[in-house]
């Protein structure tokens, strides 16, 4: 979906049923079958009412907004860009902050937040806050997301539960037994890329707390579930495997961590995953030392370009 230059209102939700059934007398009549004893007897107060709501732009959801939601949703495309907007390994996360940050804004409100995939906008703004440095805006923005998870999917449920699992670890917390449980979940969703993303990211978070402590034991752990993320797949999964490897690696003093962080480079640079690309840069200034000049420059240059 291109980037929208303007948010989304009332009147284009109305206007996708329209165009999806032929005419609004189409949309009424759908209605009518989907709830037919909680409309009005004459089917002209119901158009009436549709009618009103197209001039409602970004207002609450009166009684026809939430039979609109409640029946047809959001159309399959915006449901699809409102995820990705809150999905930490989704393409859209490669914008310029500030690009990323007025699409947020353009969906930030209503009809989205009133709809299914309103906690995945709250998860993408609590990203935002996270990494501009607001904490507290980041923790509001998660309580409000947990609000609509049931509604918002169980992909939804794992993005926030390994969001919270970070900040949570982040502030000395115990997080093993949740992101264990999060592994369960994943397990539950479809075959495919997103369940490859999940898997990847909730081992590495595993990693990650693992080694906290920065001890050998800790280290040897992390790489052996590091060694767990598969070696194929997508992109994304490939490059989270192999820059945890060399880091791990590196901490524990094991040549073979150069050859991960090449691996890591290429495999973003392959995909034009650029803040990944950023981040295997940053590691091989550590690992190549000679040439760390060369790699922080070339890291400095991607992150101009996306701050």
């Amino acid at each position: 979906m291109a980037l929208k230059t303007q948010g989304i209102t009332w009147a284009d939700l109305v206007q996708a049923a329209v165009s999806e059934r032929g005419s609004l007398a189409e949309v009424v009549r759908t209605l009518y079958e989907l709830h037919p004893s909680r409309l009005p007897d004459d089917p002209a107060t119901v158009e009436r009412g549709l009618r009103r709501l197209r001039k409602r732009g970004h207002a609450p959801a009166d009684k026809y907004g939430r039979l609109i939601l409640r029946s047809f949703g959001l159309p399959q495309e915006m449901q699809a860009y409102a995820a990705d907007l809150g999905t930490y390994h989704s393409a859209l996360m490669d914008l310029p902050l500030q690009a990323r940050s007025a699409q947020l804004r353009l969906w930030d409100r209503n009809p989205v937040l009133e709809s299914a995939q309103g906690a995945w906008i709250h998860l993408g703004m609590a990203s935002l806050a996270h990494h501009q440095g607001r904490l507290e805006d980041a923790h509001r923005r998660l309580q409000l997301a947990a609000l609509g998870l049931r509604r918002a999917g169980p992909s939804a449920s794992i993005e926030h539960g390994l969001f919270s699992a970070r900040l949570a670890s982040d502030a000395g917390e115990a997080v093993r037994a949740r992101l264990e449980g999060l592994l369960e979940s994943v397990e539950q969703l479809p075959v495919g890329a997103d369940q490859a993303c999940y898997h990847a990211r909730v081992l590495d978070q595993l990693a990650y707390d693992a080694s906290r402590d920065g001890g050998t034991e800790g280290l040897k752990a992390a790489l052996q579930l590091r060694r767990q993320i598969p070696s194929e797949g997508p992109a994304f999964v490939r490059f989270r495997r192999a820059f945890g490897l060399a880091w791990t690696l590196n901490k524990l003093g094991e040549p073979e961590a150069l050859q991960q962080g090449e691996l890591a480079l290429q495999i973003a640079g392959d995909a034009g995953l650029l803040r990944l690309r950023a981040g295997a840069l940053g590691l091989l200034a550590k690992l190549r030392p000679e040439e760390a000049q060369s790699f922080r420059s070339r890291q400095a240059e991607i992150l101009q370009r996306l701050c």
